[in-house]
């Protein structure tokens, strides 16, 4: 199962090197979230638990500030379809797919130790990053609903972080591509275009340790073949997201996300709650 597309601010930000993060993150997704618009089913819905972990560590990569942050994921679902006009329902319980992010900020952010990243005010960060999703979700081939995709997925992203004011303003993009699953229901090959996509974030830290994010993102693309037979699902999707953050100590915070698909033109109507703590540490 592919949902849409996260919403991640505060991705190319400046940080300090050799600071080490691990996060708890639970999700609900509640709505039509299916990752094959293309299959025969209706009046698809679905509630969603998913509980992570997630790790980052920061560090200097060739004169730049890299990063290396890696989610896995755990999911809790169950929904109701209909399949061929019939009525059904069902739940999944397992791991999904595994995301690893891999970035380096090209210039605005250089390598700074903590003690010298406090003096540092930043302007203008130029990144990228590439995302991998590995195939280690569970997968049954006979079923059209699944955790994992059975697949590999491969996402390059440029993003650009600009302070304006008390304001940091966010932009993403990037691509991703996903290499084909040739056991889907059994026997059949599902490949699918590259997904385009870009995020925008505005950003603002108080002088309490507070912190908002307004988000917006926008995907197209994304149509899937069923040996090499195509369905009508390329996907135009636009869905919005306020993030609010707070650190209680140096160390630990804690920041909740709301979202919600503002149009979408295939099966990707659905909103979502994010909880997430975070333990820092150098």
């Amino acid at each position: 199962m592919l949902l849409a597309q996260d919403l991640n601010p505060w991705v190319y930000g400046n940080l300090p090197i050799k600071m080490n993060a691990v996060a708890l993150n639970y999700t609900f997704f509640s709505g039509n979230v299916l990752g094959d618009p293309g299959a025969p089913i209706q009046d698809f819905q679905i509630n969603t638990n998913i509980v992570a972990a997630g790790f980052l560590r920061t560090f200097s990569f060739f004169g730049k500030l890299g990063r290396a942050q890696l989610i896995i994921p755990f999911s809790f679902m169950s929904g109701s379809l209909k399949f061929h006009g019939k009525d059904t329902s069902g739940s999944r319980t397992g791991f999904n797919d595994i995301n690893l992010r891999l970035g380096v900020n090209i210039f605005g952010s250089p390598p700074l130790e903590i003690q010298d990243f406090r003096k540092f005010r930043q302007e203008r960060i130029l990144g990228a990053s590439l995302v991998i999703t590995f195939p280690v979700g569970q997968y049954y081939p006979e079923k059209l609903v699944n955790i994992g995709s059975n697949r590999w997925g491969f996402r390059p992203e440029i993003g650009i972080s600009m302070r304006i004011g008390q304001f940091y303003w966010e932009t993403y993009a990037g691509v991703r591509f996903s290499t084909k699953n040739s056991e889907y229901l059994v026997n059949k090959t599902l490949s699918q275009s590259p997904l385009y996509g870009m995020q925008m974030h505005l950003n603002h830290t108080f002088k309490n340790f507070m912190r908002i994010a307004l988000s917006m993102a926008y995907i197209n693309g994304g149509q899937t073949s069923v040996n090499d037979i195509k369905n009508d699902d390329y996907i135009r999707h636009l869905r919005s997201g306020v993030t609010f953050g707070m650190s209680f100590t140096p160390f630990h915070s804690l920041s909740l996300q709301l979202n919600t698909s503002l149009f979408t033109n295939v099966t990707l109507d659905y909103k979502s709650v994010n909880l997430t703590y975070n333990y820092t540490w150098f």
